[in-house]
């Protein structure tokens, strides 16, 4: 999955000029888009973290960081939880398949996704279009944080803020932390900052149940035919076979803790 720099910059409460000056010192090389749009992947969110680290942890000027940056020994430090989190999820989106009994090319005559790009997914491919894993997870009928591992979180009785996995979604305007998961990772329980005007405006459904609570602001939910407007305190609950999507009407952000049971 790939982020803007407005998107990068407010997961990790920067600003844009911060990255960019960061880019002019040569800590960080985000890829360009056809337009020269700047595009950050997991591996340079990890990069970022690990800059952040160094700087206010460690107190280490700006100047000095790359002397750690370009140091392999290092490297792991902000690499190694990259890999081993793809190959996780690879082997789930692989295990997926072969419980049904699918060939690659078979799945890929089903989805529109080519056989390459499903097989390059199920070996823990980074970079990922967010669009074509959200088509694989409704074909499966699952919701996609189920094939998104925390080895953070993992076996952890208490889960500090700073321990929360952030990511972004394909909708423009949210954000969401996972606050906690069972161990099988079939109930997820997430964090979404959505700001005012975003939405989901393709209503779908998956196999599950949810609950959402509106821990600030207000929501409005589309169930089917039914139309809820839900405002701060308010608990929606619902089978997630149901056709759903969701609309923020107002002017400032809403703050939603939802959790997802697969």
């Amino acid at each position: 999955m790939l982020l803007n720099i407005s998107q990068i910059a407010k997961l990790l409460n920067l600003s844009p000029n911060t990255l960019r000056n960061w880019e002019k010192k040569g800590l960080l090389t985000p890829q360009r888009s056809d337009g020269n749009q700047r595009l950050y992947s997991k591996q340079d969110l990890y990069r970022i973290r690990y800059i952040l680290y160094l700087n206010r942890e460690r107190k280490i000027p700006m100047n000095d960081i790359h002397k750690f940056l370009d140091n392999p020994v290092n490297e792991p430090i902000y690499m190694k939880q990259e890999e081993n989190e793809n190959q996780l999820t690879g082997i789930k989106w692989k295990e997926e398949r072969l419980q049904r009994g699918l060939s690659l090319k078979e799945l890929s005559e089903n989805v529109g996704i080519s056989v390459s790009y499903l097989s390059k997914i199920e070996n823990g491919a980074r970079n990922v279009s967010m669009d074509v894993l959200t088509k694989l997870a409704d074909f499966y009928e699952k919701n996609i944080l189920y094939y998104y591992t925390s080895p953070q979180q993992e076996n952890k009785t208490l889960i500090k803020k700073n321990e929360r996995s952030s990511f972004y979604i394909d909708i423009p305007g949210v954000h969401v932390e996972k606050l906690g998961q069972s161990d099988d990772q079939q109930t997820n329980i997430m964090l979404y900052t959505v700001e005012k005007g975003a939405e989901r405006t393709i209503p779908h459904k998956h196999n599950g149940f949810e609950i959402v609570f509106v821990n600030r602001g207000e929501i409005t939910f589309f169930l089917d035919d039914e139309t809820f407007e839900l405002e701060q305190g308010d608990t929606l609950q619902f089978s997630s076979e149901r056709m759903h999507s969701w609309k923020n009407n107002l002017i400032r952000e809403t703050e939603l803790i939802w959790l997802h049971i697969s």
